[in-house]
């Protein structure tokens, strides 16, 4: 009982750690954080024990939280909240939550089954401080600039801004239909919430599946794929039972095109032959063998360059690999995509690749290798978002691919290159010429890019660097802010007032 208020207080008084048992006294800074990701949520944390008030925006829409359990109106007025005695009451069906917005890569990129509960836990635990602010649809780079942050009297502005564009293969036939990135696939699994039985999400996956890379998003993809594929088969079946009821099989296949036909022909025989299992495993009183019908139509297949021990997501997590694996995903090493094979319709129905072999003598060969394929998943990582360089380059520069970064006095340095844990968190991006700093976390980062973890490390990490430039300049006034954040709560408003006259 109680247990979420009593996590909640251990959050802000910790008495193992001697040095700072609570948090600090308020020492009037204000921070910025752009992007509420794990590395924008982790360094929020942080930075209000650290003593500094935070405000943090969003490009996306962040669904209001009810005032009694978050302590904040819709305008941005504080209230008591209701203490929380069973954590469980917060708690939605998976099945019918609605996303939050709140938890960027978290909400929106990993594997819809991990229990999105749990964001709202995080939230609360920053929502209910009085030092922090959460705003939503506020797009860094144009609702507002660097310049527009520092004129209101923030401080410091820290990006968490995440990944950016993700890679496509390069290869013949790279964009044929049928060919996706995995971040897409997973974005919108989440968001049409087509995995759910009621949605009428149009979103299509034949088998095979063939993931193309080595990282926990490939895990997640292929695991998805097949957790999605018999959801809509037979989605697929039932709805067109009903349409075939209502107006006769032939009325309803009369509308479908030739290549249309053979992709509904192929689901309809798939979910019939689930729905058999289904009902034979109810009178054997056994678990439905659904993973094996999947695996004898093709299943979906992880193709890595390297080895499985030398993947991502082995080395950060090889339980996920483990579990993977048991849930009959195939795991194929060695092997470089060259080209995609695609069908009469132009869409995929195969992939090349070529694989390097040990001979006797030691040495490696090439050889030519092809998987069937119907669906092919590019899960080969992701860049930095550094949009803000293109638009704003006085402000930001590049170094390839990353923010150039500096020192504490403005001049430019190189921080290490994927190290989660580097001997100097060089965090900061720049310095303008009143002396206040932007910095730069996760994904974002040359040292932390990559995964949740390595983004939550790098704000426990550079944290103390921003509290420490913060107080190289005494705080600012506040010139513009709460009329900037008045407005913005009357935009909510105005929403809410819109939705409710829908509803």
């Amino acid at each position: 009982p109680w247990g979420f208020e009593i996590y909640s207080l251990l959050t802000r008084w910790n008495p193992l750690n001697i040095h700072q048992p609570v948090p600090k006294e308020d020492g009037g800074y204000r921070v910025l954080v752009v992007g509420m990701g794990p590395a924008g949520f982790a360094l929020s944390h942080n930075l209000m024990n650290d003593g500094h008030t935070v405000v943090g925006i969003d490009g996306l829409k962040i669904e209001a939280l009810p005032e009694n359990i978050s302590g904040v109106r819709a305008d941005g007025s504080r209230v008591a909240f209701e203490p929380i005695r069973d954590v469980t009451t917060l708690y939605e069906s998976l099945d019918d939550r609605v996303m939050a917005g709140f938890g960027g890569v978290a909400e929106y990129g990993i594997t819809v089954r991990w229990n999105k509960n749990f964001l709202k836990v995080i939230r609360l635990l920053l929502e209910r401080r009085d030092q922090f602010a959460l705003f939503g649809g506020v797009r860094f780079g144009g609702t507002l600039d660097a310049d527009d942050a520092f004129k209101m009297g923030f401080d410091h502005i820290a990006l968490a801004m995440g990944a950016g564009k993700p890679t496509v293969l390069d290869i013949p036939n790279g964009l044929a239909r049928g060919v996706r990135t995995a971040s897409d696939f997973l974005m919108a699994l989440q968001l049409t919430g087509a995995a759910k039985a009621d949605s009428i999400a149009n979103m299509q996956v034949r088998l095979p599946v063939v993931v193309i890379g080595g990282g926990l998003t490939a895990i997640d993809t292929a695991t998805e794929a097949l957790a999605y594929y018999p959801i809509q088969a037979e989605k697929f079946l039932q709805r067109y039972e009903a349409l075939a009821a209502e107006k006769n099989e032939d009325a309803v296949r009369d509308l479908w095109s030739p290549e249309e036909r053979e992709i509904a022909e192929e689901f309809l025989a798939h979910a019939r032959a689930i729905r058999a299992e289904r009902k034979i495993a109810g009178v054997e009183k056994r678990a439905p063998r659904i993973i094996e019908l999947m695996q004898g139509w093709g299943g979906a297949t992880i193709a890595y360059r390297r080895r499985m021990v030398d993947s991502p997501s082995y080395t950060l997590n090889h339980e996920e690999v483990e579990k993977a694996l048991e849930e009959g995903i195939a795991f194929s090493e060695g092997l470089t995509p060259t080209s995609v094979d695609i069908d009469d319709y132009g869409a995929v129905r195969g992939i090349n690749f070529t694989v390097k072999r040990t001979v006797e003598d030691g040495n490696s060969e090439s050889a030519d290798y092809h998987l069937a394929a119907h669906t092919v998943f590019v899960a080969a990582g992701t860049s930095p978002n550094t949009v803000l360089a293109r638009e704003y380059p006085q402000h930001f520069g590049l170094d390839g691919k990353y923010f150039e970064a500096c020192d504490e006095d403005g001049q430019a340095l190189k921080p290490a290159f994927s190290i989660s844990k580097p001997e100097t968190a060089d965090v900061l991006l720049s310095r303008n010429a009143a002396g206040r700093f932007v910095s730069f976390f996760g994904d974002l980062h040359p040292s932390f890019f990559g995964n949740v973890v390595k983004a939550i490390g790098s704000a426990k990490q550079g944290f103390p660097v921003v509290s420490r430039v913060l107080k190289k300049l005494p705080p600012q006034a506040l010139s513009g802010l709460t009329e900037f954040l008045a407005a913005i709560a009357d935009d909510l408003l105005a929403t809410v007032a819109w939705v409710e006259r829908l509803t």
